[in-house]
């Protein structure tokens, strides 16, 4: 048994359970497609609670926190809605992985909860990322890589993840080291970024560039919260990204992806004719709104969503939008159910969007709700583990706030007494 000694002993164990959360963490993505995999992280996360309960000096404290609840309110809707489901065995199913999900992120907010910020979960995402990039470059080789983002072809997909997984995590990891950068301006950020640029630029994911885009964005947006600033700030950064765009469509390593997204604006527009996998999103988008419609309230059981579009084409595969898949799973009651994990803490979030760290948290959340328009989140370990980070941050400001609330009323309380 591991036992802390001083101030010492504490941090060799934060270096230790950093440690752990990293591996964790790059387990999702690295062991994501082997059946092995959930024996890896049900270890890991149960190491994570030998910490915790190390840390509290040999006792084990469950604190019913806003993520804890959700997760139970969230996971008993999904277990009732087995007695509805057109397939009952597919709910279990979810409700199983969630269940799974859930502890995983909760064994790592254990050990955190009690920690004044969260700086350490933010490179564990960083060093996870990093990690992934270079396995990526290591099975296609770096000239492969540089050929495809030059010529405009993308990754082949799922290699050992799919690639839009890749370039999400990429671009997630990209979004850190910018804001660390903005904060401390420091040019070290810099040299994890390399190989996280090389596979993003090669993924040639859309969602990879929506999300650099919007949290960049988003990062000059919350600086002030003065109206007027907010849309200065918003101007400038559309231009700045507009004159960045033109010079990399004209940089051979960006020109292919930068072309690409291009494209993509064009269609959106209505320039340009919509591609086929466009087309096909918008085809499940329809199939899953009818059939929300036919069961609103309460709709087919979690994870029977598949069985909808498999009358439609012939396929299982989830709906490309989470809230229409929500909806067609467990309907409107389940969906408010699911997506309150966002509105609990985006108000606090939202109020204390000036301080990097909540900057960054705020920023992560509003771009995970909009990429939720093309793509099914929900069924994925790493959602459930950036939703315990917006959670935790969300309980530390609210710490704070109750500490600044106390040193109010002492100083109330001292006025007053000096006045009578």
């Amino acid at each position: 048994m591991i036992k802390i000694n001083g101030e010492f002993g504490k941090i060799k164990l934060d270096h230790l359970a950093w440690l752990v959360t990293t591996i964790l963490f790059t387990s999702f993505f690295m062991l994501m497609k082997e059946n092995y995999g959930r024996y890896i992280y049900t270890g890991l996360s149960l190491i994570m609670i030998l910490l915790s309960v190390i840390k509290n000096e040999k006792k084990l404290y469950f604190r019913l926190s806003s993520f804890a609840k959700m997760s139970f309110i969230y996971i008993c809707f999904l277990i009732c809605s087995v007695m509805w489901a057109w397939n009952p065995s597919y709910a279990w199913i979810t409700a199983r992985t969630t269940i799974m999900s859930c502890f995983y992120a909760y064994s790592v907010y254990m050990y955190y909860k009690d920690e004044d910020d969260i700086h350490s979960l933010f490179d564990a995402i960083v060093i996870a990322a990093v990690i992934v990039s270079i396995h990526t470059i290591r099975l296609f080789g770096f000239s492969q890589l540089v050929y495809r983002t030059m010529s405009g072809y993308r990754l082949i997909n799922d290699v050992f993840i799919n690639v839009n997984v890749i370039s999400m995590l990429c671009a997630f990891a990209l979004l850190v080291l910018f804001y660390r950068f903005m904060m401390k301006k420091n040019f070290l950020w810099i040299i994890p970024a390399v190989p996280l640029i090389i596979v993003w630029a090669a993924a040639g994911s859309r969602k990879g560039m929506v999300i650099i885009l919007l949290g960049v964005l988003l990062y000059f947006v919350n600086l002030s919260k003065d109206a007027e600033k907010i849309i200065s700030n918003m101007i400038f950064i559309m231009a700045v990204f507009i004159f960045i765009l033109i010079i990399c469509v004209n940089i051979p390593f960006f020109s292919g992806y930068f072309e690409r997204f291009i494209e993509f604006i064009e269609s959106m527009l209505g320039f340009r004719q919509k591609d086929a996998s466009a087309v096909i999103r918008g085809g499940m988008i329809d199939i899953g709104f009818e059939q929300f419609l036919k069961t609103p309230v309460l709709g087919i059981g979690g994870g029977n969503s598949v069985l909808v579009s498999a009358k439609q084409n012939g396929i299982e595969v989830y709906l490309h939008n989470n809230y229409i898949d929500q909806l067609v799973n467990i309907g409107m009651a389940g969906t408010c159910v699911y997506y309150c994990y966002y509105i609990i803490p985006f108000r606090r979030l939202y109020e204390n969007r000036t301080d990097t760290t909540s900057r960054l948290c705020f920023s992560f959340l509003l771009v995970t709700l909009i990429l939720d328009y093309g793509m099914v989140s929900s069924t994925s370990r790493e959602t459930f583990f950036y939703l315990m980070i917006f959670h935790l941050q969300n309980e530390i400001l609210r710490r704070k706030d109750r500490k600044k609330e106390v040193q109010n009323n002492c100083l109330y309380g001292k006025d007053i007494k000096y006045a009578e």
